[in-house]
């Protein structure tokens, strides 16, 4: 089981009442909770806690059940195990994209009502249904919310994935200029993969995103800057370049023509390059500036795409440029009336890259 965990579970025991070594094998200190959408059209509502009890062959215990309700699925759960269950130690939740589709603002709403659970707890989409997430995989290690939360924080630092709180999604969701977004977990092989973004408008999930498209859509949103990205500079020879980037920050300016919203976005980065396979020929100035415009001109063209796509086939604004059109509207602006606008407005996107040369290719 998980180090953290065991330490913040004795913490809690010591702090609030006298040492009992049995007191952890009644109590169900839940990390992972998960929803799905059942084929009678309810929710299936599952749960996983650390397996305390002697004799017990598993590290980890799942539970799950059927409700009309979020808040009735948590009430339930207590009938499936003879343990005291306890919801303040739930690191994820994790929502099958089926049930993501119809929307998540209720579940979300509830939980955010039920005083055991925080506000900083994390929410994934996976393919496919959630539970299996628990059922299939990690033959070779315990199941917890300790080890999923770590997985995307640790892509939220490289800004491979948004690291999205209960409190943060919450926040986007009632805003009108912002659709949220998510980590997007897939299943391979018994292991799941932190691999994709899943795009919102409003509640329902809509799309994933890859790992190239949300490193520069984080950067878009500004905030945070990517770790590194690799291209292949040369396809006929199959050469390839990585940069590491250094920083990031995006400007929008937006006007109006006529009755239709313009938005200029430009993203401005610097990065070092920091491995190149054909090294020895950028030495010359001038080869090296075309690596950089290569990068340029891809970084740009992924940009433009992505974001037109979002824009175009589903209204989708997960940049926030809302926030960035709010002088265009009275405050009590509509949302029916800015997804109207959003989709027929003309989004430019310029990405202005400056690479810098690593030690190594001086």
């Amino acid at each position: 089981m998980n180090k953290i965990l065991v330490v913040i579970l004795l913490s809690s025991v010591l702090l609030t009442s006298c040492w009992d070594e049995r007191i952890l094998e009644d109590l169900a200190l839940i990390t992972v909770i998960t929803a799905d959408l059942s084929d009678e059209g309810n929710i299936i509502l599952g749960a996983s806690y650390p397996e305390f009890s002697k004799g017990s062959n598993e590290a980890e215990a799942i539970i799950a059940n059927k409700a009309w309700t979020t808040a009735e699925g948590i009430y339930k759960l207590s009938r499936l195990t003879d343990k005291l269950v306890i919801g303040g130690q739930a690191q994820v939740l994790l929502i099958g994209q089926e049930l993501a589709r119809q929307g998540i603002s209720n579940i979300l709403d509830t939980l955010q009502r039920n005083v055991e659970i925080s506000s900083n707890l994390y929410i994934c989409i996976t393919e496919g249904k959630a539970n299996d997430f628990l059922t299939k995989a990690f033959d070779d290690k315990p199941i917890d919310g300790f080890y999923i939360s770590q997985l995307v924080r640790k892509q939220e630092r490289i800004n491979e994935l948004p690291a999205t709180s209960l409190s943060k999604f919450t926040n986007d969701f009632f805003s009108i200029r912002t659709d949220p977004i998510l980590p997007y977990l897939i299943l391979k092989d018994k292991e799941f993969e932190a691999a994709r973004t899943g795009i919102f408008v409003d509640d329902k999930f809509v799309d994933s995103i890859s790992t190239d498209e949300t490193q520069l859509l984080i950067m878009l949103r500004n905030d945070g800057t990517s770790s590194q990205f690799t291209l292949n500079v040369n396809p006929d020879k199959n050469e390839y370049a990585t940069i590491s980037f250094v920083d990031s920050f995006t400007t929008v300016n937006v006007f109006r023509e006529g009755e239709r919203l313009k938005f200029d976005v430009n993203l401005k980065m610097t990065a070092d390059l920091i491995e190149y396979e054909a090294r020895k020929i950028i030495h010359n100035e001038q080869t090296f500036n075309e690596i950089g415009k290569k990068f340029e001109n891809h970084l740009q063209k992924v940009a433009n795409e992505v974001i037109a796509r979002l824009q175009r086939e589903y209204g989708s604004d997960p940049i926030g440029l809302g926030e960035y059109a709010r002088p265009f509207y009275n405050s009590d602006m509509e949302l029916n009336k800015w997804r109207e606008d959003f989709k027929a407005s003309e989004i430019n996107i310029s990405v202005d890259l400056k690479i810098e040369r690593d030690g190594d290719f001086e």
